[in-house]
């Protein structure tokens, strides 16, 4: 039976969830008004980051503002976009799952990534070191025009030929759109990385150093309190994506998890021993 297997590029096979939510909260301070700060603290923003993960910056921009109403959105999305640019060039794949993607391809399953990432932006990553995983992959999958990550992502690997299309994602509201897909035979995979607060205020100075002309001089503050965080623990995530419909959950820190994601392929048969 022809398998494919989608992943989520950013929080699955790239770890770079701390510095995503680090640009976001950078570029949504940056871009409040300097009398209105006071109104939020940087956490707050890194916190909400964090809560709407699988929603595109814009999306989690505008849930920001219905409530508040502080963020400069053009301004803000023009930053966010520059420091996107400068994690792309520096952020690191989980270990193992450079050789994990090499294995289930030589296995004979179809593996796509799949991304929010504008599709321009993807093919130029995909020609660098850090895009290096493209030769293990049918393809990888960003936005362009209404092709986007979710059901029109999913529609095109069954329309490729797939019987069943492994999903896995680390975010409870990609599961849901997953289960959605019912007609394209969708198996959810939950994909539980812990993240600890430490990671994320290392993630955040070093995205705060990305910043650049026109966007200084720096508003933000030099540091985060990691006490001031409020990630999700292991039982936690798992929670969130089993009641979203996830099939299976796989867990673990950034050195072990995908060790169990290869372990629950290998057990579907979707890898040789």
């Amino acid at each position: 039976m022809p398998t494919a297997v989608a992943l989520i590029r950013d929080g699955v096979v790239i770890d770079r969830m701390p510095e995503n939510a680090a640009a976001f909260a950078i570029a949504s301070y940056e871009s409040i008004l300097p009398e209105k700060r006071a109104q939020v603290a940087i956490e707050d923003l890194v916190n909400w980051a964090f809560q709407k993960s699988g929603l595109k910056p814009k999306g989690k921009m505008l849930a920001f503002n219905a409530q508040n109403g502080l963020i400069n959105l053009s301004y803000a999305l023009a930053l966010y976009r520059d420091l996107a640019l400068a994690i792309d060039d520096s952020a690191s794949y989980f270990p193992g799952a450079p050789e994990l993607l090499a294995d289930l391809g030589s296995a004979g399953a179809r593996e796509y990534l799949t991304t929010v990432t504008r599709q321009s932006s993807l093919d130029d990553w995909a020609q660098t070191h850090s895009g290096r995983v493209a030769a293990s992959l049918c393809e990888i999958l960003g936005s362009k025009g209404d092709f986007h990550k979710g059901e029109p992502h999913l529609r095109y690997m069954w329309e490729q030929g797939a019987t069943v299309i492994y999903y896995v994602a680390d975010a409870a509201d990609e599961i849901v759109t997953a289960i959605s897909c019912n007609g394209y035979n969708v198996v959810p995979v939950g994909f539980a990385h812990v993240i600890t607060p430490e990671r994320v205020a290392e993630a955040y100075a070093r995205v705060r150093a990305f910043q650049k002309e026109p966007y200084l001089p720096r508003s933000t503050p030099e540091k985060i309190d990691p006490a001031r965080l409020k990630l999700p623990d292991g039982q936690q995530l798992t929670a969130a994506l089993r009641d979203s419909g996830a099939r299976t959950v796989v867990t673990g820190s950034r050195e072990e998890i995908m060790a169990h994601l290869r372990t629950y392929f290998l057990a579907q048969g979707a890898l040789r021993k």
